[in-house]
C-alpha cells in the first residue's frame, strides 16, 4: 500500500470531500489505456503539450477505477469514488512522491548527464544487486512524471534506490532534487542533447548540477575541464569523488582492448585493481569505470565488483551488436540522438573490420542546433562511408549528397529495404527513438533461428490488472512461475514481476528459485516440493518451503540451518495428490510447537475452479476453513491463508481469504475476453514446393497425396515441443489468417503443411501459435490442454521479450 486516500488528501491539502477516506491505494498510473484495477489504483490526470488526461477520466470511471487525481472538477462526479483536485496535478504527484520516498530509509544514488545515465543505472545495479536489495528506476523513467513514479516502487525492502534524471529546460532539475534527496550523485558526461533549451553548455551544466544539492558524495568524470570547475565550485564542501585520465583524478584509470575484450586498470595513490568487461567502445568503457568508483566508494571488493561487471548485460538499443544478412554487421544505437552520442558511435564504427565497407542509417536529430550531417561529412572525409540512407529531414551537404537517399519516415524505409543491397558492410543505425529504427535493425539482421516465441508484457500487465481488480485491497498475490513460467520465460517474467508490487512468487522447484535469485529477483519465493537435502540450498537462496506431509516435516524441523525459518503448508481438501490430511493435523500442530519453524502461510487447491458454485469446490472451501481454524488454535498464531487458483479467482470470490495464487490466468489462457494471450509462437516458410499427385510427404509414406499439393515447410518440429500428435492434419498453421493443416508426420526439427489454397512465397512470417482460441483449438484436436501446448515449448526456442 502507498497510502490512505485520506492521507493523500492531507499531504496536498485538499478540502474537496472524498467518498471514501480509509480507501487503500497501491498503485498510481498516469497512463490510461491499459485496463484499471479499481478500489486500489489512483489515476494521475497529467497536462502535457500534446495531451490531456482529464479527457479520460470519464472512460475510466466507466470502467471501474474510482480514484483520481484531477485539476478540473468531474462534470458528473460518481458515488463512491474519489476526487483529489488540485491546482496543478504533476506538481501533486511530485509532492506525493516526494511523502512516500521521505518514509524509507534507504540509500538512494541520483543519476544525471547528458548521455550514459541509463546504462549507468542498469549496470551499477546489475553490480549491486547480488550485495543490497537495489531497486532501479525502469527504463528511462527520467523525467518529470517518470521520477515520481519510479521513486513510488521503494518498498520497505529497498536497501538502495537508483534513480536517474534528465531535463529538457531551465527550472526542472531542483524538483528531482527534492523529490530524491540523493545521498550519493553520479554525473556522467557532458554533451549537446537537449541543449537547443538552454544558452550555453555551461548553463546547461548548471542546471544538471542542481540534483546533487542534497548529496554527500559526488563522484564525477574529472577529465572535462568544465565539468571539473564547476563541481568543485558548486560544493566545495561535499565528498568530491572524480575519475578520469588526468593527473588531478582521486581515480586514474587506463584501458586496453585484449582479445575482444576491455582490460580496466584504475589506480588510487599507490595502490591498483584491474577489471574487464566485454565491452570495447568508448562510451561502455567510461560507464563502467563511473560504476566501479561508485561500488568501491560503497564497500564492494574487487572480486564482488569483477564478479557483477562479467554478467553486464546490454541495454536495450545502445550500441547493440548484431549479425546481419549477407554477411553484414549491424551497430544498433537507437535510443538517443544528440551529437555527442554520434560521435561515440562513429568512433565505434571507425573501429570495426576495415575490409568491410562502412554505412550509416541516420534519423533526424530533434534536439540540437548542429546538423549532424555536417559532422559526418567530416568524418566521411577520413572514414570513407558506401551509403547514407536518411530518415527524416536533413540538410544534405554537397560532399555526401552522392552517397545519401532520403525517407520521411521509418516506415517508408522499411518498404524499401529489399530493394536495397546490404552485402559484407558493417552498417551503423543511429537515430531517436521516435522513428523506431530498431525495426529497421530488425529487418537487416540474420535470421539464425526463424522460430521465436514472443512474450508480450504489456498483455501479462493488463492480465494481473484485471484480476487485481476482483480483490480487496488487502488481499495478498502470489504468482506461479514454476514450468519456465508456463514455458514463457521464468527469469524474464519473475524480474518483471518483481517490480509490480507482488507479495510472493512459487515456483516448482529449488533449483527454479534459485534460477530467480541468481537473475536479481529479490520477492518471497515459495517452493512447492523440496526435499529434505535441498533445504540448505533452499535457505542460502532465501527460499520458502512448503511442507506438504508429516513425515517431511518430522524429517527437516530439527535442521539447525532450518530454525526459524518460513515455511508454508499444504492441505489436502480433495486433490489428493500432496498434502496434510485433516486427521493429521493435530500430529503437525504438536511437531510445529516442539520446532522453531515460522508458518508463513497455508494453502490448499480448488479442484474444479472452473467450475462456479461446484458443490465440492464448496465442501473444499468450508474443510480449509475448519483445518485452518484447527491450525491457528493450536498454534496460537495467525497465518496467511490461500486456496484459490486463477480461475478460482472469478468464480468463487467468497474464498480469496488472505491471498490468491495467480497461474495460467496471468499468461492468458482463458476464455475470459478481457484476458489477453502473453505467448504467441511465430516462424517462417522455409520452403515451399509442388508435391505430384500419388507421391508421399514425410516420413513412413501415409499421406499419398490425391491431387498436386502445394507444400510449405516449417521449421519447428517435436523437439521445438510442437507435439507430434499433430501430425495427420490434427494440428494447423496460420497463415495470412488462412488454416494451413498438417500434412505428413511432425518432424525432429521441421513439419509440412498445406498451403495450395494460400497465396504466400518462401520466408513469409507464419504463426504456430497465435491466441487463446488457437491454443484451445488445437489442444482440443489431440485431447490435451492449451497448458501443455504453451509450457512444453523448449527453451531452444527464444524468447522475445516486448513491453511499451
Amino acid at each position: 500500500m502507498l497510502f490512505l486516500a485520506k492521507e493523500v488528501a492531507d499531504i496536498l491539502q485538499i478540502n474537496y470531500s472524498i467518498s471514501a477516506p480509509d480507501r487503500a491505494i497501491s498503485k498510481i498510473r498516469t497512463d490510461s489505456r491499459s485496463l484499471p484495477i479499481g478500489d486500489d489504483e489512483l489515476f494521475v490526470a497529467i497536462i502535457g503539450k500534446n495531451h490531456d488526461g482529464h479527457q479520460f477520466v470519464e472512460d475510466l470511471e466507466e470502467k471501474g477505477l474510482n480514484n483520481f487525481l484531477i485539476s478540473q472538477a468531474p462534470k458528473n462526479p460518481k458515488q463512491n469514488t474519489n476526487y483529489f483536485i488540485v491546482e496543478d496535478t504533476l506538481k501533486a504527484l511530485q509532492l506525493l512522491a516526494e511523502k512516500y520516498h521521505e518514509k524509507f530509509d534507504l540509500l538512494t544514488i541520483g543519476i544525471t548527464g547528458s548521455n550514459g545515465k541509463t546504462v549507468c543505472k542498469v549496470w551499477l545495479k546489475q553490480i549491486l544487486q547480488n550485495h543490497f536489495k537495489t531497486l532501479a528506476s525502469p527504463k528511462s523513467y527520467n523525467s518529470q512524471v517518470g521520477v515520481p513514479l519510479s521513486l513510488l516502487q521503494v518498498n520497505d525492502q529497498t536497501e538502495i534506490g537508483i534513480f536517474e534524471a534528465g531535463i529538457s529546460k531551465k527550472n526542472e532539475m531542483h524538483k528531482h532534487a527534492q523529490m530524491m534527496k540523493a545521498q550519493v550523485g553520479i554525473f556522467t558526461h557532458l554533451g549537446d542533447a537537449h541543449a537547443k533549451n538552454f544558452n550555453s553548455l555551461s548553463e546547461k551544466l548548471m542546471e544538471k548540477l542542481k540534483l546533487f544539492e542534497h548529496a554527500e558524495t559526488i563522484i564525477f568524470p574529472s577529465d572535462n575541464d568544465l565539468v571539473y570547475a564547476r563541481i568543485c565550485e558548486l560544493y566545495p564542501t561535499k565528498e568530491l569523488i572524480s575519475w578520469g585520465k588526468k593527473k588531478r583524478s582521486d581515480y586514474k584509470y587506463r584501458a586496453q582492448l585484449e582479445k575482444g575484450k576491455c582490460h580496466i586498470e584504475i589506480n588510487k595513490g599507490r595502490s591498483s585493481l584491474h577489471f574487464f568487461i566485454a565491452f570495447t567502445d568508448e562510451a561502455s568503457i567510461k560507464n563502467a569505470v563511473s560504476c566501479i568508483v561508485c561500488s568501491l566508494k560503497l564497500g564492494l571488493s574487487r572480486a564482488q565488483i569483477q564478479h557483477g561487471l562479467e554478467n553486464l548485460q546490454i541495454v536495450e538499443l545502445r550500441m547493440e551488436k548484431r549479425r546481419g544478412i549477407n554477411n553484414c554487421e549491424i551497430i544498433l544505437d537507437a535510443y538517443n540522438a544528440d551529437i555527442n552520442s554520434l560521435q561515440i558511435a562513429l568512433d565505434e564504427l571507425a573501429k570495426h573490420n576495415k575490409s568491410k565497407k562502412k554505412s550509416l542509417i541516420l534519423s533526424t536529430f530533434d534536439e540540437n542546433k548542429e546538423n549532424p550531417l555536417e559532422l559526418i561529412a567530416k568524418w566521411h572525409r577520413i572514414n570513407p562511408l558506401y551509403k547514407l540512407l536518411l530518415v527524416g529531414k536533413h540538410e544534405v551537404p554537397k560532399s555526401i549528397q552522392t552517397i545519401s537517399e532520403s525517407f520521411n519516415t521509418s516506415s517508408e524505409l522499411l518498404k524499401k529495404i529489399p530493394e536495397i543491397t546490404f552485402e559484407k558492410e558493417i552498417v551503423l543505425i543511429k537515430g531517436s527513438r521516435r522513428f523506431k529504427l530498431e525495426k529497421v535493425a530488425a529487418s537487416l539482421a540474420e535470421k539464425s533461428n526463424q522460430t521465436l516465441f514472443e512474450v508480450n508484457l504489456n498483455a501479462l500487465e493488463n492480465n494481473l490488472n484485471i484480476f487485481r481488480s476482483k480483490l480487496a485491497p488487502k488481499t495478498k498475490i502470489m504468482i506461479m512461475v514454476k514450468a519456465f513460467a508456463y514455458g514463457n520465460g521464468g527469469s524474464e517474467i519473475g524480474q518483471f514481476l518483481s517490480q509490480k508490487n507482488i507479495d510472493y512468487l512459487a515456483v516448482a522447484y529449488v533449483d527454479e528459485g534459485v534460477a530467480l535469485r541468481k537473475s536479481g529477483v529479490e520477492t518471497p519465493i515459495m517452493v512447492l516440493s523440496t526435499q529434505p537435502n535441498q533445504i540448505e540450498e533452499a535457505i542460502n537462496y532465501k527460499l520458502e518451503p512448503v511442507i506438504y506431509s508429516l513425515r517431511f516435516l518430522q524429517q527437516i524441523k530439527n535442521q539447525k540451518t532450518f530454525m526459524k525459518k518460513n515455511i508454508h503448508i499444504e492441505l489436502n481438501t480433495g486433490m489428493n495428490r500432496l498434502g496434510i490430511n485433516k486427521e493429521e493435523i493435530p500430529s503437525v500442530i504438536q511437531e510445529l510447537i516442539n520446532s522453531k519453524l515460522s508458518v508463513k502461510s497455508v494453502f490448499s487447491h480448488l479442484v474444479q475452479s472452473e467450475i462456479p458454485k461446484d458443490t465440492f469446490g464448496e465442501i473444499q472451501i468450508s474443510e480449509f476453513q475448519q483445518m485452518c481454524e484447527a491450525l491457528q488454535t493450536g498454534l496460537k498464531k495467525s497465518f496467511v491463508k490461500h486456496i484459490c487458483n486463477s480461475m478460482g479467482i472469478i468464480n468463487y470470490p467468497n474464498a480469496h481469504f488472505d491471498m490468491v495464487r495467480l497461474g495460467l490466468g496471468l499468461y492468458g489462457l482463458s476464455r475470459e475476453k478481457a484476458l489477453e494471450n502473453v505467448g504467441v509462437v511465430k516462424s517462417y516458410i522455409s520452403q515451399i514446393r509442388t508435391v505430384k499427385k500419388g507421391e508421399s510427404i514425410g516420413y513412413g509414406r501415409k499421406n499419398k497425396t490425391k491431387t498436386d499439393r502445394k507444400i510449405a515447410v516449417i521449421p519447428i518440429g517435436y523437439a521445438d515441443g510442437y507435439s507430434r500428435k499433430f501430425s495427420q492434419g490434427k494440428g494447423f498453421f496460420i497463415i495470412q489468417n488462412k488454416h494451413a493443416p498438417v500434412v505428413g508426420n511432425v518432424c525432429m526439427d521441421m513439419t509440412m503443411c498445406d498451403v495450395s489454397e494460400i497465396d504466400c512465397k518462401e520466408g513469409e512470417r507464419i504463426f504456430v501459435y497465435k491466441s487463446a482460441k488457437h491454443f484451445y483449438e488445437l489442444s482440443k484436436n489431440i485431447d490435451t490442454i492449451p497448458y501443455e501446448l504453451i509450457s512444453t515449448i523448449s527453451q531452444r526456442v527464444p524468447r522475445k521479450f516486448t513491453y511499451e
